[in-house]
């Protein structure tokens, strides 16, 4: 079963990268790729992380409805700021700005001092982030083999974690780091991202169907 699941994640992977590679070609031979507003859309779903699926569903258990913030302030954002996200990009092209630091800091003259540190501020802020994202993967996975982390069945289970977060640098690195071009857009990112939306969505489609099966053929209550 281990065997099994790692294909799986591996064959997973490559397809994200044969995407990202094919739409990156495409571009290069002066292709039309990744300009329709579904895509974008599609994409957006980047923000619905593991976290989404195993701290929302944790928390709307525990604590009811207080997960929903979390989910409707960037609806709010989209829905009813289009002008001031327009605004937005449009003040970050003109200053060149590649990163959150870059955008902060060419509003106070281009401080490095003022970029230092909110580069310094954001990797803080990101590292718990990003470990807790490999652990939700971790948690998956251990279900899937059938072992909890840290048991004898589970011992494999930090070099795997080492083998997902090296495929995730490399797929970082060639289709989001490798052009420093403030211009430039990753199509090859954002395609891949918003296949593995229509994936993430066909998934809860189906496990909503089974779940709503199991409900209507439940045996009633005594």
């Amino acid at each position: 079963m281990s065997w099994l699941s790692l294909s799986v994640a591996l064959v997973y992977a490559l397809l994200l990268f044969l995407v990202a590679w094919t739409v990156e070609r495409r571009a290069a031979q002066g292709r039309r790729t990744a300009s329709h507003s579904v895509t974008y859309v599609l994409a957006l779903a980047v923000y619905l992380t593991s976290w989404s699926y195993f701290g929302g569903v944790g928390t709307a258990a525990s604590s009811g409805w207080n997960y929903l913030p979390i989910l409707v302030g960037p609806a709010i954002t989209f829905l009813f700021l289009p002008r001031f996200l327009t605004r937005l990009v449009a003040v970050a092209k003109r200053a060149g700005s590649t990163s959150i630091a870059d955008f902060i800091s060419s509003r106070y003259g281009k401080s490095r001092v003022i970029a230092a540190i909110v580069t310094t501020l954001s990797l803080l802020a990101a590292l718990p982030y990003i470990a807790l994202q490999l652990r939700s993967v971790s948690t998956s996975y251990a279900e899937l083999v059938g072992s909890a982390p840290g048991s004898s069945g589970g011992q494999s289970l930090f070099t795997t974690m080492l083998v997902i977060a090296g495929i995730l640098a490399l797929f970082a690195i060639l289709f989001g780091t490798r052009r420093y071009d403030s211009t430039g857009r990753n199509r090859g990112l954002v395609v891949a991202i918003a296949f593995e939306s229509v994936v993430k969505i066909s998934a809860l489609v189906g496990v909503a169907i089974f779940a709503l099966f199991m409900f209507l053929h439940a045996p009633e209550a005594a």
